[in-house]
């Protein structure tokens, strides 16, 4: 019985690239098994921006242009915000980017992340295991 996809491939705990390669491919060879005889060159990852309202955001903060949070979707987004920010230092922006805000939403308690995330992300990934085996034995 294949593993089910863990949504982006997310982890609470330490992958190095050849074990998240190795099952990426896997994966994609359980969907796709026409992609059996090629492989893998190259893998990211790391850790990604994540809003608390889900939003990008760019702004200014002590003189400092920033973009951030792009929830996953970093090549879209940054290639937007990259060229928008752009366009406000040079003062060249014919109106205001949606998101352009002097503050964002803050997450409540963001100090309790680096323990609250790995815990919840694992039992997920537990309850989606334990989903998968009762589907598997129920059939």
């Amino acid at each position: 019985m294949p593993t089910p996809p863990q949504g982006g491939r997310a982890t609470a705990r330490e992958l190095h690239e050849e074990r998240a390669a190795a099952g990426l491919f896997r994966q994609m060879c359980e969907k796709w098994p026409e992609l059996d005889s090629f492989s893998v060159s190259h893998c990211w990852r790391g850790n990604f921006g994540m809003t608390y309202d889900h939003i990008p955001h760019m702004g200014i903060h002590d003189g400092v242009h920033y973009a951030v949070g792009c929830n996953g979707s970093g090549v879209t987004m940054m290639t937007y915000l990259g060229h928008q920010t752009a366009l406000k230092i040079l003062g060249r922006q014919n109106r205001p980017c949606a998101f352009d805000v002097d503050e964002f939403p803050k997450l409540p308690m963001a100090w309790a992340r680096s323990w609250t995330v790995p815990a919840v992300t694992s039992y997920y990934l537990f309850r989606d295991w334990v989903d998968a085996r009762f589907a598997a034995w129920s059939r």
